[in-house]
């Protein structure tokens, strides 16, 4: 698990611990990619995974406005994007850990739509965005895999204002754990001490 060391060990003595189920639904995400992209090529004369766009949306800081493309497909003249989605997030009972301070429950989730909800103060997102903009490889830096996956973040939104402190959501994509451990400290870095994670929005 690269640098994940013994920083997340859950305070549960049962069942999985918050980062194994993390890397599991991270698998179980890969797994549906993987076989989409591989539809995908069967079906179109063309199809490329992981192509990143940047939106024309002047209303999103310039950060925010990178979108990884799950596959972009081609037949002649007619061109688009593909999503890879999975169905729902699988249902089980929250599972809460203290992780050196910061309080963390991690609730049903999708690996490529995972919700942060935080108590820190996420106003000045400069760290946030420079996460996000090594994550998804806007240079390109990143060595592509047998399957021309990168291990890249796909999207960040803005970070949003709650009543309880601050929201903002990842599609971690083909992104290794490192990503999420690293984005954790950018979290605690913030001032949070608690951290709520799942896929609350369907």
């Amino acid at each position: 698990m690269g640098i994940l060391g013994g920083l997340f060990k859950g305070s549960q003595e049962r069942g999985p611990s918050i980062m194994q189920v993390l890397d599991a639904e991270r698998e179980q995400y890969l797994s549906v990619y993987l076989r989409g992209i591989a539809d995908a090529k069967t079906e179109h004369e063309l199809a490329v995974p992981e192509v990143k766009v940047e939106m024309s949306d002047e209303k999103l800081p310039k950060g925010y406005r990178y979108y990884t493309v799950d596959i972009f497909c081609r037949d002649g003249e007619k061109a688009g994007p593909v999503e890879v989605n999975l169905k729902a997030a699988e249902s089980f009972k929250p599972i809460n850990e203290n992780w050196q301070g910061l309080d963390v429950t991690l609730h049903p989730l999708v690996w490529n739509g995972l919700e942060f909800r935080v108590d820190g103060d996420l106003s000045d997102d400069a760290t946030l965005i420079r996460w996000m903009m090594k994550w998804i490889d806007i240079e390109d830096k990143k060595t592509k895999d047998e399957n021309l996956l990168s291990g890249i973040v796909h999207n960040v939104t803005p970070p949003e204002r709650t009543k309880n402190g601050w929201s903002f959501s990842v599609d971690f994509g083909s992104a290794p754990l490192d990503a999420f451990v690293e984005l954790v400290e950018v979290i605690r870095t913030a001032g949070a001490k608690t951290m709520q994670l799942g896929s609350f929005r369907g």
